[in-house]
């Protein structure tokens, strides 16, 4: 905050204060999840302070859980500070990121615009064990955060980050036209997003399941027509253009095999360890095509981003708290597979002083920690001392509250928010 001719302002853009940032993280263990901590010393020049408001529960945290390493990989969060060298992000917007950690940038993959499929690309699981969506925060390279634009979420733009990303990519990567017939194998996470996205391509989208429980939802999500795997109506399916196979569940294809047209396209969306046995007649004789799909990268996850906004997309999601039952809570029941639904964690008003151990119990003066801000904050009533960053998400709220006092000099802030852990 600063006083420009007379008039209070409040900075957009903040480099990093070179102080130590500690944070707090979940990190897995074969017995469920356990609490860590973080200390870094400063932000490097490109990177990003981001705090975690929200969280996905992936279909692949399951197979990451056992692993001591930091947990989560779709993460929703406030920027909170930036490196010297940021200049497309500001304190305060809305973040997120997914599976990609970093790519070369140079390969002819990156170079093509498909950086998760990069030689030297580092991915969650991989690299950064110490750095997860299950957290406080999280520091990041500018170059694998996403703006959330105005019309998506919090809460709804997490799963999109990895799982919507990913199943977005076969709009993004083929040309499916309204004269087509496309299925959609499994109706969980990645199938209520397929049905979504297919839908308004204007194909005729055919959801498949193993159990009828599922035939209202898949027409709310946008399926022309439904068919439970196995029954007689499965075996009536006019042929398909398209499969997309969003589910772990082991197919027979040599029954599928009759269902697709000539030239047709699978398209697996999954992670399994399990072999794919696929009868090899057909599939050179027809012409059948198979595709994989690595996470979504950055193309992917921005496009499906500005699709969720033109054509209202909304994951349905299910809340967790964000602590250590929250977070085991949801991941038992996606291991259930039992619902639709995306787990979400949503994190509680974290204190101001969570990422800085010094921040607490103690009066703050803005001008020592940046010259930016020619004036001074000097909490009068507090318990715990308000973060600089802080004040710039809250900086309207007090306003209306009626909390901000100006001094010819100062600035003072009344405050006072209880201390607690930020998982309590």
């Amino acid at each position: 905050m600063y006083k420009d001719h007379g008039v209070w302002c409040v900075a957009s853009h903040l480099p990093s204060p070179h102080m130590p940032i500690d944070y707090t993280f979940f990190k897995g263990s074969p017995n469920g999840y356990e609490e860590a901590a973080m200390k870094v010393e400063a932000l490097e020049p490109m990177q990003v302070l981001v705090k975690v408001t929200h969280a996905g529960i992936c279909g692949s945290d399951v197979l990451y859980q056992p692993a001591p390493i930091a947990q989560g990989h779709e993460g929703v969060g406030t920027v909170q500070e930036v490196g010297s060298g940021v200049t497309e992000f500001k304190v305060g917007e809305l973040v997120g990121w997914g599976f990609m950690h970093k790519s070369c940038g140079r390969c002819e993959h990156c170079v093509a615009g498909y950086d998760s499929y990069c030689v030297k690309r580092e991915a969650h699981g991989q690299h950064d064990f110490t750095v997860g969506a299950f957290a406080s925060h999280a520091i990041w390279d500018a170059s694998i955060l996403y703006k959330v634009p105005e019309g998506v979420a919090p809460e709804e733009a997490a799963p999109i980050m990895c799982g919507g990303a990913t199943v977005f990519q076969v709009v993004d990567e083929n040309d499916i036209k309204t004269t087509d017939r496309v299925g959609v194998v499994g109706i969980g996470g990645l199938g209520h997003f397929a049905l979504q996205y297919l839908s308004k391509t204007g194909a005729t989208v055919v959801a498949f399941s193993t159990t009828e429980g599922k035939k209202d939802e898949a027409f709310k999500f946008g399926a022309t027509e439904f068919a439970v795997i196995g029954s007689e109506e499965f075996k009536k399916v006019a042929p398909l253009n398209h499969i997309v196979v969003t589910s772990n569940t082991l197919l027979d294809w040599t029954e599928w095999m009759g269902l697709l047209k000539h030239r047709a396209t699978i398209h697996l969306l999954t992670l399994d360890f399990t072999a794919v046995t696929l009868p090899a007649l057909p599939l050179v004789v027809n012409g059948v095509n198979v595709k994989g799909y690595a996470p979504g990268g950055r193309k992917h996850v921005q496009n499906a981003l500005k699709f969720a906004v033109q054509h209202k997309i909304k994951p349905m999601i299910e809340t967790f708290p964000f602590t250590k039952a929250g977070l085991e809570e949801g991941l038992a029941k996606l291991k259930e597979g039992k619902f639709v639904s995306f787990r979400v964690t949503q994190a509680p008003s974290p204190r101001p002083d969570s990422h800085r151990p010094d921040a607490r119990g103690r009066r703050y003066m803005l001008a020592r920690r940046t010259p930016q801000f020619r004036a001074a904050l000097r909490c009068v009533k507090y318990s715990t001392a308000l973060e600089t960053t802080d004040l710039l998400d809250k900086y309207r709220t007090l306003v209306s509250q009626g909390r901000i006092q100006y001094d010819e000099d100062q600035v003072r802030v009344v405050i006072d928010e209880p201390l607690g852990s930020m998982f309590a």
